[in-house]
């Protein structure tokens, strides 16, 4: 309500007197006019010698307040810290400071820069604001977690936030996944930055892990000790996987656009490939140590979260006492092993390679007390595993421990050595193998595991492993026809001087039938012993 006064003079805020053109500090006086206590004046509804009343002007106790009209920030020369992390930047990362308005969160045009150093963290100093709200971004190489190597090329993450009295503040992954989800949902439905990102938040964990998380994206680390540091770890790892740079940024962004408009990542293809890394290819002692050798400190348990992606990708359920043995196969159809089975083991599941239907038999080499199945095919016992004795020397498949189980060891002729009591088959062994399946032409279709990459061999939902021999394929040592083919060393010399050896490619993704083929006695072969007569 307004009330008019004679009066020629004007009252201020203060309860004092000016001319009828003055105006006091933060007070606006409207000739003539009192206002009264607890009165709004709406926007533009005042105006005295060009001077316009703003939106949000509120009048108590006869003193009208502009909003910011001292110019004072809402965030004064503050210190910001916090770590940029893929895996951790390198030392020299740019990193920026955007000052983003409260309402529609663009940016103001008032910005701080500063460098990562060591581990990826930053401190920007002095930063002084008129908005609580910011924009955080950084762009630099960063070290692969998986491979423990720099980046070949530079990634940008992103981070939004509210800063106002927070000290940390990381820019990660995660903060880089919900950027634009948190950006829709203010400009598009209208909610706070806090509603946003709170939303934001639960949808992105639960899209990937089916449950939530506790903290704000911005305070967890990949160095941190909590569930919530170790999904953000995990998460990076799943979607890096064995990814190149521009494969990783080019997912990234695809992620990014998805969880956009409905919070949820929909492409069931790319996680049932997350799975498959996860369950066959993945190194996770290779990573933690990584990860240890980079920070020298703590590691969150990022395992199992890991192993929790893949097993409810694969839709194989709890595994614990009540079922322990118990075998059940893949059942996501988009992943390139759907045809494998899963055994309950210890309390959890692990890729079972073998035939869950045939009766194998066992053999213990005492060198080393391994145990390796076996099969009976015709009159002859074969080995129904790759052989894994390390005597004199082997290798891997990449090198990596994770294959050794899987595929065996790759050796050169002269490493060979089967246990006692057992031998490397020649040429003509190998052909009574065959011909006990139904002859060379077919033998590949009815050696192979039922696990061998359907992605890399179509048709290999028709192989039933019947005789359990259960192939998989290892390829050649280093890096040849992995997911393809398996060779096998004979006994049988070809060359005079022994140089050339005979091999047989057993079993590959083009063909049903096994080749005879020739090979130096330096190339690195898998091999397979039969029991001697």
């Amino acid at each position: 309500m307004l009330i008019a006064c004679s009066d020629d003079s004007s009252a201020t805020a203060g309860g004092g007197t000016e001319t009828d053109n003055a105006i006091a500090q933060d007070t606006i006086v409207v000739q003539d006019t009192i206002i009264k206590q607890d009165t709004i004046i709406q926007q533009d509804t005042l105006i005295k010698q060009d001077t316009i009343v703003k939106q949000d002007t509120i009048i108590k106790q006869d003193t009208i307040l502009v909003q910011d009209s001292s110019n004072i920030p809402v965030i004064q020369k503050a210190t910001i810290s916090g770590a940029v992390q893929k895996g951790p930047f390198v030392s020299g990362a740019s990193v920026y400071i955007y000052e983003l308005d409260g309402e529609n969160l663009v940016q103001t045009g008032k910005s701080y820069r500063g460098k990562t150093g060591e581990n990826g963290e930053f401190k920007l100093t002095n930063i002084s604001l008129d908005s609580k709200y910011a924009l955080l971004e950084a762009s630099g190489f960063y070290i692969n977690e998986v491979t423990g190597k720099k980046s070949e090329s530079q990634v940008t993450m992103t981070a939004i936030a509210d800063v106002s009295g927070k000290e940390t503040v990381n820019i990660n992954f995660l903060t880089h996944l919900e950027y634009d989800r948190v950006m829709h949902l203010v400009t598009e439905k209208g909610i706070t930055l806090s509603e946003a990102k709170k939303q934001a938040e639960k949808e992105i964990i639960s899209t990937f892990f089916g449950d939530l998380s506790s903290r704000n994206f911005e305070e967890l680390n990949i160095f941190g000790t909590t569930d919530d540091d170790a999904k953000l770890l995990a998460l990076s790892v799943l979607v890096l996987a064995n990814n190149s740079d521009a494969q990783f940024s080019e997912l990234l962004s695809l992620i990014s656009t998805d969880l956009e408009t409905d919070g949820s990542y929909d492409n069931e293809t790319v996680k049932a490939g997350m799975a498959d890394f996860a369950a066959f290819f993945i190194n996770t002692p290779k990573i933690r140590n990584n990860m240890k050798a980079f920070n020298k400190g703590s590691v969150p348990d990022f395992e199992k979260f890991i192993y929790a992606f893949w097993v409810h990708n694969y839709g194989l359920g709890e595994c614990d006492h009540s079922n322990e043995s118990e075998i059940k196969k893949n059942q996501n159809e988009k992943s390139n092993y759907h045809t494998t089975n899963f055994e309950c083991s210890e309390g959890k599941w692990a890729p079972y390679y073998f035939n869950p239907e045939y009766q194998y038999g066992f053999i213990t080499d005492e060198r080393d007390g391994k145990t390796y199945r076996t099969t009976k095919i015709g009159e002859q016992v074969w080995m129904a595993e790759n052989l894994r004795f390390d005597g004199n020397g082997h290798h891997c498949y990449n090198d990596d421990e994770v294959y050794c189980k899987r595929y065996g060891y790759y050796y050169t002729y002269d490493q060979i050595a089967c246990p006692k009591g057992w031998h490397l088959p020649d040429t003509t062994e190998w052909r009574i193998l065959f011909d006990a399946v139904g002859g060379a032409d077919v033998a590949s279709k009815h050696l192979k595991s039922t696990s061998w990459s359907i992605a890399k061999a179509p048709g290999i939902e028709d192989v039933q492993d019947e005789f359990g021999f259960s192939v998989l394929p290892a390829g050649v040592w280093p890096f040849g026809d992995e997911g393809n083919a398996a060779f096998y060393y004979t006994s049988s010399t070809i060359s005079r001087d022994g140089s050339v050896i005979g091999a047989w490619v057993v079993n590959s993704t083009s063909m049903d039938e096994a080749i005879k083929s020739n090979t130096f006695t330096t190339t690195m072969l898998t091999a397979r012993c039969l029991q001697d007569p």
